[in-house]
């Protein structure tokens, strides 16, 4: 859209439609290796390419609420490598792989998962791994 068209541009009425939680089937994994600039990443992020009942289209799911020390958190699905190779035993990678039951990210296709609302007041969906 060109800017002259923004600036005259007037407040709509309708509201973005937000999907709500339910079980996901995995479809896909893409692994994120360049920011939205083209800058390298230092850890690649893994996003879930997921089939939502509500949605024609595929959702990427890159974030997983879990439960740490007690308290549920939202991480990002960050490819966190130890010395060896592997997924960090406590990465959210890591998190995921064992609450599906998967020794890697070849395993999850065809997989499904719960997702829930990353917090009360963020509608954004995540992978539910508690």
């Amino acid at each position: 859209m060109e800017t002259q068209n923004l600036m005259k541009t007037r407040i709509g009425t309708k509201e973005t439609e937000a999907l709500k939680p339910a079980v996901v089937k995995i479809i896909s994994v893409r692994i994120q290796e360049k920011t939205k600039e083209g800058k390298e990443m230092s850890t690649p992020l893994v996003h879930l390419e997921c089939k939502h009942p509500d949605r024609e289209e595929l959702i990427s799911l890159s974030k997983a609420k879990f439960e740490k020390n007690g308290k549920l958190e939202v991480v990002g699905l960050w490819a966190q490598t130890d010395e060896e190779g592997l997924f960090k035993k406590s990465s959210a990678v890591s998190v995921v792989l064992r609450f599906l039951k998967c020794a890697s990210l070849e395993e999850v296709y065809t997989k499904e998962i719960e997702t829930v609302k990353q917090a009360e007041d963020i509608n954004y969906l995540c992978l539910k791994a508690y």
